[in-house]
């Protein structure tokens, strides 16, 4: 039996953080130190718990994002850097840890694509700090950032409409676009996270020049 921990070593209890910034400060603080797996590309559980197709893809580890190419940054992004934040914050999330509505939503866009729940999560803290009102001086909208064209392309844009701000809706577009740029390169979900950041085009080209 292991021994108790003491006061000072007991982890604080998961809380519902009523601000998107005291969410990304939580988790931002270095974790503690994980077995190394014995397969480079360990799988990620959904939030849920449930058995889904996302057991399929590809979730690199820190030395599968470091083998990531390097695709040039717009705007002073570094693609890299962004996929490697958002599964490593992925792997952080527990239940309750995120605002109630997005939650929800990510769980019904995991049921209906198998991409996990906590992944969709990651990347809404990290597009939007959980913001349904954010828009980028690029005019990207929304908890996940969908330029016009690419919601249009998934229904979010259309004759007198916009729901690139509509949390369920965004949710369940931007799952099922990580679904397909994962196929698209071969189910590595770092790559199809740099796609969601620059575009496949420009994953292609860097993995070209390698």
């Amino acid at each position: 039996r292991p021994p108790a921990l003491l006061p000072e070593q007991v982890p604080p209890k998961p809380s519902v953080f009523t601000r998107a910034a005291d969410w990304l400060q939580q988790a931002a603080r270095p974790s503690a130190p994980q077995p190394q797996a014995q397969q480079s590309m360990p799988a990620l559980a959904p939030m849920g718990g449930t058995s889904t197709s996302s057991a399929a893809m590809r979730l690199p580890d820190e030395g599968g994002i470091a083998a990531l190419p390097d695709v040039p940054g717009t705007h002073g992004n570094k693609p890299k850097r962004y996929a490697g934040k958002i599964l490593k914050m992925a792997k952080e999330i527990t239940p309750g840890s995120a605002p109630p509505e997005f939650e929800q939503a990510a769980k019904e866009a995991e049921a209906s694509t198998g991409i996990p729940a906590n992944l969709l999560l990651s990347l809404a803290a990290a597009e939007s700090a959980y913001s349904a009102d954010a828009v980028s001086p690029t005019g990207a909208k929304g908890p996940f950032q969908f330029i016009g064209s690419t919601g249009r392309q998934y229904g979010l844009v259309g004759e007198g409409f916009d729901d690139r701000n509509d949390v369920r809706k965004s949710a369940q577009a931007a799952a099922q676009y990580l679904k397909d740029l994962s196929a698209q390169f071969n189910g590595d979900i770092g790559l199809a996270l740099m796609a969601y950041n620059q575009g496949p085009e420009a994953v292609r080209r860097a993995m070209s020049q390698q």
